[in-house]
């Protein structure tokens, strides 16, 4: 009598937890906003020739790197909004060398935001104001 509830009960809980975690972590999506660094604005022509550059990012669910994290690839300059799954879950931010990203509270890359890098990394984005709010990102490469 028992028996049957307790297993109902097993597998009802294993279907939430598995419903709760994500098979896999969607990329942030691309939009069409180009973006430009407000203390050194590049004129159009540089800014579409580094279009080609991307500027790698590891992006963690926790501090420190922990919890689930993805490694992207972002276009010079260019806007992207996080999946629904990252959106306002950032805890933690790796630009690659020479690479400075700017994390947004809304999506499109507006609202307050907050820069990343170059060469240092945000392990723990408490400081920010923006631990578990970002909803967009914009990353651009410093090198010429």
């Amino acid at each position: 009598m028992h028996f049957p509830t307790l297993t109902t009960a097993t597998t009802l809980l294993l279907a939430t937890l598995a419903l709760s975690a994500p098979a896999t972590t969607p990329f942030a999506t691309e939009t069409n906003i180009t973006t430009t660094h407000s203390a050194r604005a590049l004129p159009v022509a540089e800014t579409l020739a580094k279009r080609a550059v991307y500027n790698n990012v590891r992006y963690c669910q926790y501090g420190g790197g922990g919890g689930a994290c993805l490694t992207q690839a972002f276009k010079h300059a260019v806007c992207y909004n996080f999946s629904p799954w990252w959106n306002d879950r950032v805890s933690s931010l790796y630009p690659a060398p020479n690479t400075r990203c700017r994390l947004h509270e809304r999506s499109d890359c507006r609202g307050r935001n907050v820069g990343v890098g170059p060469n240092r990394a945000a392990v723990d984005l408490k400081w920010s104001g923006l631990d578990d709010r970002a909803s967009s990102i914009d990353c651009w490469s410093s090198m010429g």
